[in-house]
């Protein structure tokens, strides 16, 4: 349970930024441009967090089914 409610602190924490992503910058893109930049970011992020967490739980209870990513 403590590793799902981190996951999905982190994914919060993540998606919390795309308000922020218009804030400041000096570039050319516009807000809608960088909120799906940040969404796309955050995505794959909570995606990698999946993972690891999934590799953790699969070592934590002995399932290992031979395949490698």
């Amino acid at each position: 349970m403590r590793r799902v409610t981190a996951i999905a602190a982190a994914g919060v924490i993540g998606l919390s930024g795309v308000g922020f992503t218009a804030c400041g910058d000096d570039d050319s893109e516009g807000p809608a441009e960088e909120a799906g930049k940040a969404v796309d970011d955050a995505g794959k992020e909570a995606g990698q967090e999946l993972k690891e967490a999934g590799k953790d739980a699969d070592q934590e209870i002995g399932d290992d089914d031979g395949k490698s990513d």
